[in-house]
């Protein structure tokens, strides 16, 4: 995680109108998956997306959903 993250979630930032923007970088080149509302849809996205270019032992952020299912 980098120093400089304030949401303590690999792959998203806060905008200053309050969303959340989820992104991930890929061969260097971020890709943006969307803004959201809630700070936990932004991180799921960015697992789905981790899981879907560097497969199942991705990095993926640790949210209330998959804490529940034992991820």
């Amino acid at each position: 995680l980098l120093s400089n993250n304030k949401t303590n979630y690999r792959g998203v930032t806060k905008n200053k109108n309050g969303k959340y923007k989820s992104t991930i970088v890929v061969n260097g080149k971020t890709i943006h998956l969307g803004y959201f509302k809630n700070i936990e849809e932004a991180a799921e996205t960015y697992n789905k997306a981790a899981i879907k270019y560097f497969g199942e032992h991705a990095y993926q952020n640790q949210t209330h959903n998959n804490r529940k299912r034992g991820g």
